[in-house]
């Protein structure tokens, strides 16, 4: 599968720029390379090389366990008597958990060979909290994976993290997770205020093209059906709205009745005031039709106008079973390509009922996304970056720090999930908040700042006509002095699943500007797809300041060697200085 690809070159970054914090206490395995005099040593452990000042002979290709303590602020190495087996075999895993002071428990063996072979530096602390936290997570088969991670990462070793970097581990798709809090949300007989605002923004999220058009003509002849109350122009959308069996086939006001009932029991969730909903039911208490149907029409019409309601709750207030019907199937047709649309429409509709639906067609293809440019592509992106909140955190503390934080004022998803799960006391739906919120902290804990190199991680949902999928880029490179990225030295990966191509991946590497890119896909034709569109990649490019001198294709199996050839790409040879003593 090309997801375990993926996670593959993920790790490949990590190890590239990764360099571990030395603390006291830690026991670590080394190797003294080569020897200079005045008793200096180049000592590998792990990916790292340091300088050592010895003070106890060691030879030249030994291989050694170390305890680190802190000495006049330079790092000194104590040599310690554990048998040497190389660091892989069980062996060591005695003497280290009898130095450590610990029992011979299979959770303590099953963890010191995990951080054995992963090269991980080893504390008495460590091993207790990670085995605490594997038993907790007892029935998760990717436990050790993901412990793996948390701590090559060197994160916190908490239950948050844990299932945070467990949504990166499985790999779950961010739209389908969004899609499924979103059904869940759609169905619920009563949702909050935050609940709400929450399924707009993931319905404007990861609806596809196909499904928003759809949404926007269908509410907007609602619309003309509540704010042209009495008019020709009302009549004729309510008459639509029954033809196309969106609503049912019975008198208006009976309809409205029906949906005045339905709001007085806010089973639908509506924002309406309390006065508001009290003036309704008086009306209909009274059964004076004409002024509830006006009532309900006009309430209608502010919560479809203010965004407060979305079109599954409005078609059900006017269905008698609480059940939405399919449109019919011409409709759909219909807004597919709205030219020449008046020729497609049958017989049984009048001509202004045909001039609403042209009108509302043609709004309809307004709300797609043209990605017909990268600057429009960018600005999507942007967009959606900002939207899922990936530096809500980091806003918020700047809101704090100018003593204006508030929560509600965030409206991004993290800040929304966080806000609808702690107004909710149980349900699947928050169970699957909980689910993305930590996929959305998955994301953001898989970039890291540390040099030489430093990562960032991106993924956003996108749809298109029909197909919903996530885009993820990561990005690996410099700074620059001014603490910016710096487009002209990095790599950037871009992950992407099409309707036709299936799994891609494009893997551009920037050297002073200078370009080289690789598209990976299993796809027989793919270079041929792309032949006629080279000329003006490499011309719009030029056009940003970039030379772009080789694209090459290749399949998802060939590359993985390909790229490990890399892994040393950014990584100084050269030292100076005395970073330790033994």
């Amino acid at each position: 599968m090309i997801s375990n690809f993926i996670q593959s070159l993920q790790k490949q970054q990590n190890i590239r720029g990764q360099t571990n914090t030395f603390q006291p206490g830690q026991i670590i395995y080394g190797r003294i390379g080569k020897l200079f005099p005045n008793q200096i040593a180049e000592v590998q452990v792990g990916n790292q090389k340091m300088i050592a000042k010895l003070e106890v002979p060691l030879s030249s290709g030994g291989k050694y366990w170390f305890q680190i303590h802190s000495n006049e602020g330079r790092i000194h190495l104590k040599v310690l008597p554990i048998e040497d087996s190389g660091g892989n075999n069980h062996h060591p895993i005695h003497s280290l958990l009898k130095q450590l002071g610990l029992s011979e428990t299979n959770e303590h063996k099953e963890l010191i060979q995990l951080l054995l072979n992963e090269k991980l530096p080893i504390t008495k602390e460590l091993v207790q909290t990670a085995v605490q936290l594997l038993q907790e997570q007892e029935r998760e088969p990717a436990k050790l994976e993901v412990l793996k991670e948390m701590m090559s990462r060197q994160l916190p070793l908490t239950k948050e993290v844990f299932n945070s970097v467990l949504t990166t581990v499985k790999n779950e798709p961010m739209h389908q997770l969004m899609d499924a809090l979103r059904a869940n949300l759609n169905t619920s007989a009563h949702i909050t205020k935050d609940g709400q605002q929450l399924l707009r923004l993931l319905e404007e999220m990861v609806l596809t093209g196909r499904e928003k058009m759809t949404e926007r003509a269908t509410v907007q002849l609602f619309k003309e059906w509540f704010n042209s109350s009495g008019t020709t122009t009302s009549g004729t959308a309510f008459s639509l709205l029954q033809k196309l069996s969106i609503i049912d086939n019975r008198e208006e006001r009976e309809l409205l009745m029906l949906a005045a009932s339905k709001l007085i029991d806010k089973a639908n969730g509506t924002s309406l005031g309390n006065s508001e909903i009290s003036r309704i039911e008086d009306a209909l208490r009274q059964n004076q039709a004409g002024l509830t149907s006006i009532f309900v029409k006009a309430a209608l019409a502010r919560e479809v106008d203010n965004g407060m309601i979305n079109l599954k709750q409005i078609v059900s207030l006017f269905s008698s079973d609480g059940k939405i019907p399919q449109t019919m199937p011409f409709f759909q047709q219909l807004l597919d390509n709205p030219t020449n649309i008046l020729e497609k429409i049958p017989s049984q509709f009048t001509k202004e009922e045909m001039v609403m639906l042209q009108k509302v067609a043609n709004d309809a293809h307004e709300v797609l996304i043209k990605l017909d440019s990268g600057k429009n592509v960018a600005e999507m992106l942007r967009s959606l970056t900002g939207k899922i909140g990936f530096d809500y955190e980091s806003k918020y503390s700047l809101s704090m720090s100018d003593k204006t934080g508030d929560l509600q004022k965030l409206d991004v998803l993290k800040a929304l999930l966080l806000r609808f799960m702690n107004g909710e006391q149980s349900g699947t739906a928050k169970g699957e908040a909980e689910q993305l919120l930590h996929k959305i902290t998955g994301v953001q804990l898989l970039s890291q700042e540390s040099a030489p190199l430093n990562h960032y991680v991106l993924q956003v949902p996108l749809s298109f006509w029909e197909k919903k999928t996530d885009l993820t880029v990561q990005w690996s490179g410099r700074k620059k002095e001014n603490g910016e990225i710096d487009p002209a030295y990095c790599r950037v990966l871009f992950y992407l699943e099409l309707d036709h191509l299936n799994e891609l991946i494009v893997d551009m590497q920037i050297q002073n500007r200078i370009m080289n890119m690789t598209i990976i896909n299993d796809a027989e034709k793919i270079k041929a797809i792309a032949e006629p569109f080279i000329d003006s990649l490499k011309e719009n490019l030029h056009r940003l300041g970039f030379t772009l001198t080789s694209i090459s294709f290749r399949q998802t199996a060939e590359d993985v060697p390909r790229i490990k050839k890399k892994e040393h790409q950014y990584q100084s040879s050269s030292y100076s200085g005395v970073d330790i003593r033994i």
